[in-house]
């Protein structure tokens, strides 16, 4: 959701995270454009964990970076 509002005009970067194929493809999009602006990076596994719920403070980080 937070790709839609700031509607990124790039396609974003290849995803490289151990567990990308995890990511459903309706949200691939949006994680590679928000990686390469930098929102996100996922986690020191190198994993994104995207069946994972988004906590607070990970969702206040990313507004801020956004």
């Amino acid at each position: 959701m937070l790709m839609n509002a700031l509607k990124p005009q790039s396609e974003g970067v290849v995803l490289s995270f151990t567990d990308e194929a995890k990511i459903d493809a309706w949200a691939r999009t949006a994680v590679a454009q928000a990686v390469q602006a930098g929102i996100i990076a996922g986690y020191q596994d190198g994993a994104f964990h995207p069946n994972d719920q988004i906590t607070r403070s990970e969702m206040a980080v990313m507004l801020a970076k956004a």
